[in-house]
């Protein structure tokens, strides 16, 4: 067990100091820009479908859904003394890490399964097929 914790430490150090990095050169900062991009990657989805509590930068998207989840923790951008606090934390009480980890599968189970989003997509395009051909009523 030990050795998946440090084997998943090192990747969200890894994946934290390449989106710093990138969102550095790519997003705005300014908290209060409208035009800010909402960011959700796959890999987050990924890390919560297997059970790990995700450790995410504070970021539009991501930071709001492991909020109103309570799947994972949420670290300023750029402050890597409090993402390793953070992990060390969640070492520290592998009890709480579990319930994270067991909350955010249950929540990519019950609502962001591929196959969850396979039916919003197929629900999606059916009301544009049906908004843009009115006169096409398909029946099963």
């Amino acid at each position: 067990m030990w050795r998946r914790l440090r084997i998943t430490v090192l990747l969200l150090i890894l994946a934290f100091v390449a989106l710093n990095t990138y969102f550095d050169r790519v997003y705005s900062t300014d908290w209060d820009n409208p035009l800010r991009v909402a960011v959700f990657p796959v890999k987050l989805f990924e890390i919560l479908a297997c059970g790990v509590p995700a450790v995410v930068t504070d970021y539009p998207g991501q930071a709001d859904l492991i909020r109103a989840e309570k799947c994972g923790v949420v670290v300023p951008p750029y402050d890597a003394q409090a993402l390793a606090q953070t992990v060390a934390d969640l070492a520290g009480d592998p009890a709480r890490a579990a319930a994270l980890g067991r909350t955010g599968h249950e929540m990519i189970v019950r609502a962001h399964s591929w196959d969850e989003r396979a039916e919003r997509t197929a629900q999606i395009l059916a009301r544009a097929v049906d908004a843009s051909h009115p006169e096409a009523h398909f029946s099963p």
